[in-house]
């Protein structure tokens, strides 16, 4: 197997998902102290030309989220290989996959990659990370994954989709209504989706990475039901997270600047990655 530091290109997969919410998401950019007039709890947006602005959600904001959701996944597995190898026996074949490693393994493991002398050294260390960690990247390990941010399928959407709502703290210990608890929050309609992009770089020294692509793209393919956003215990950020359509670059394709087409899941008959 060749190095994953010096690994060729087999693919570039660019995937087009949307944010379909199913309530209120309140993207939040922390506590804002500039205006007396502004929302105590301001959503991040862009401004535009015309001088209006549109919400948009950060690429680093999805990375993490989906981090979190296959890495919660991947560690209830007891036995990734076995299950795997029964999934998707042709794509496997004699791939072996590590096991989820915990958060002391992990952090002497970008301890290890960020100290080591030489390629070789280095990769003593990559061989023990888990597939998950290899998508996303660690310390010492730049990602073959990017996510662009997520900005409203309609850019010209009015700005009445971003609304302003009242809320109060509760102190838990009398059950009561905190003194001056009153604050305000902007969040966006349930009406307002969201449309980003996923760039994977398929290469042939991840072969358990790709095959974790592949499952990553078959659950967006069906759509991720998650949590997008702040305030979650208070009704915020329910939302489907689904793939719209994708194209594959070859390294020709990347090479010469051709473009090829957007594959449609109507398209492709199912939508699968396939082995």
């Amino acid at each position: 197997m060749l190095e994953p530091l010096h690994s060729k290109i087999l693919n570039r997969w660019v995937l087009k998902c949307t944010i379909n919410p199913k309530e209120h998401m309140h993207l939040g950019i922390g506590r804002d102290t500039t205006s007396l007039t502004a929302s105590d709890l301001p959503i991040a947006t862009i401004p535009k030309k015309d001088g209006t602005k549109y919400p948009f959600i950060p690429g680093s904001s999805l990375k993490g989220l989906f981090r979190a959701h296959l890495t919660r996944l991947y560690n209830s597995l007891e036995n990734p290989t076995a299950l795997l190898k029964n999934k998707y026996p042709n794509l496997v074949g004699e791939v072996q996959f590590n096991k989820a490693n915990t958060p002391d393994e992990l952090e002497d493991l970008e301890t290890g990659l960020q100290k080591s002398k030489d390629n070789s050294e280095k990769m003593e260390f990559f061989k023990k990370l888990d597939p998950i960690s290899k998508m996303f990247g660690v310390s010492g390990w730049a990602s073959p994954i990017r996510f662009t941010d997520a900005v409203p399928e309609n850019t010209d959407a009015p700005e009445t989709a971003i609304v302003t709502r009242t809320h109060i703290k509760v102190d838990l210990g009398t059950d009561k209504v905190e003194s001056g608890a009153l604050f305000t929050l902007e969040s966006t309609l349930p009406s307002l989706t969201f449309e980003f992009l996923i760039i994977y770089d398929e290469l042939d020294g991840l072969k358990d990475t790709n095959i974790i692509f592949n499952i990553f793209f078959d659950l967006l393919k069906k759509g991720i039901l998650t949590h997008v956003g702040g305030m979650k215990s208070r009704g915020y950020g329910f939302a489907e997270i689904k793939l719209k359509e994708y194209k594959i670059y070859t390294p020709q394709d990347l090479f010469l600047g051709n473009e090829p087409e957007w594959i449609s899941l109507q398209k492709d008959g199912n939508g699968e990655k396939g082995e």
